[in-house]
């Protein structure tokens, strides 16, 4: 169905990069194409807090479709309002652990339920201004 050797290493490099997401520790998933499951289990350090969680676990389903989005047309990359059309067809399980094993969040939700993962409220700041370019375009 889907190469999952090329989704953990690219998973892997993503949720593990500590510029992006310094309270990562390591990553691992499991994806059960028979049964249609994905588990998603993401270890981070000992003083994150239950919102860093949450926010991590919403980054952590839409980039995870996102990836594997790359080797299918059919799956839809996540946005502002969807966490990806993966989750349509996969069940998900995803937990956010700390280290030692006490988990700050962990949830499921069967293929195409309604995922109520949060992240943080982005700023209400207006983002930079589109401005059209003045320079010739070929014909």
């Amino acid at each position: 169905m889907y190469d999952w050797d090329q989704v953990r290493h690219d998973a892997t490099e993503v949720f593990t990069n500590t510029e992006n997401y310094p309270q990562a520790v390591s990553f691992d998933f499991a994806a059960d194409e028979e049964a249609h499951t994905i588990t998603l289990n993401w270890t981070v350090k000992a003083d994150t807090s239950d919102a860093q969680a949450m926010e991590y676990a919403a980054e952590l389903v839409k980039l995870f479709n996102d990836i594997v989005a790359v080797q299918s047309l059919e799956i839809e990359n996540s946005s502002a309002t969807s966490f990806g059309t993966l989750w349509d067809t996969f069940a998900l399980n995803v937990k956010i652990s700390k280290e030692g094993g006490a988990a700050l969040l962990d949830k499921s939700y069967k293929a195409g339920e309604a995922i109520d993962l949060k992240a943080a409220e982005s700023s209400t700041e207006a983002g930079p201004e589109d401005v059209p370019e003045d320079v010739p375009k070929k014909v």
